[in-house]
């Protein structure tokens, strides 16, 4: 049983990271996108920050016997499979004169026998207008957050989510997760901004290297045209989960 009171931090993101322009699609690859143009404007490529060498990650293995965690997930840890918390941070910024009025991001895990599956992600929507507080949960039933609480049965981990201003819609499959980011209609400033994304994985027996690649695309408009970027990608080693904040 879990007796004691213990923090899980993650904190803001400073960003170790790598910047990408994402240039215009070739016409190739515009011409099934409804509304695109393949003839985008020189100096309008937005910029994507990704993390360049690390990720933050939680060892929840310690969870299992929490009141919050439901029957089917201790089953899980009583065999031995193994869970992570892994955040993925980026930041986008709009050329001056345009506004990004889509971003899709996606993870996509390792292909080999050792990869571990996805087991649930954050957000799968959500709207932001301003700045809100809000709450990762574990489906279907535990709450990560930086206050665990044993006694209480609580355990939140409350970000606060400001920028960008948009609809964000999370989809994933055991092999990875993808999330599209909608601008609202006649928003003059678009997507831009720091966001992160949350991804729980489970190895079935112990936790193995982890091999991820990141990607971004996003639809840009300026006041006379509208086109896609081409996808950027960016592949990282299999390294070692080691350093995780324990969940003790």
């Amino acid at each position: 049983m879990i007796t004691a009171v213990s923090r899980i931090e993650l904190p803001d993101w400073e960003p170790d990271a790598v910047e990408y322009a994402l240039p215009a699609a070739d016409p190739a690859d515009e011409r099934d996108r409804p509304g695109g143009s393949p003839v985008a404007p020189a100096g309008h490529d937005p910029v994507v920050s990704l993390p360049r060498t690390s990720f933050d990650c939680v060892n929840l293995d310690a969870l299992k016997e929490h009141p919050a965690v439901d029957a089917l997930l201790r089953a899980q840890l009583d065999q031995g499979a193994c869970f992570r918390l892994l955040r993925f941070p980026c930041s986008l910024r709009a050329a001056p004169g345009s506004r990004v009025e889509e971003f899709r991001f996606t993870v996509q895990l390792g292909q080999a026998h050792t990869a571990p599956r996805v087991h649930s992600i954050f957000p799968t929507k959500v709207t932001v207008e301003q700045e809100r507080k809000t709450e990762v949960t574990l489906e279907p039933s535990l709450k990560l957050g930086p206050v665990l609480e044993a006694k209480g049965g609580k355990i939140g981990r409350t970000i606060t989510i400001g920028r960008p201003r948009a609809t964000a819609v999370g989809f994933w499959s055991e092999t990875g997760a993808d999330w599209i980011l909608r601008a609202p209609e006649r928003d003059p400033i678009g997507i831009e901004g720091t966001a992160e994304f949350l991804v729980i994985v489970c190895w079935d027996h112990g936790v193995a290297p982890l091999e991820v690649t990141l990607s971004c695309s996003a639809t840009v408009r300026t006041p006379f045209l509208r086109w896609g970027t081409r996808r950027v990608e960016r592949a990282y080693e299999p390294f070692a989960l080691t350093g995780c904040r324990p969940v003790v």
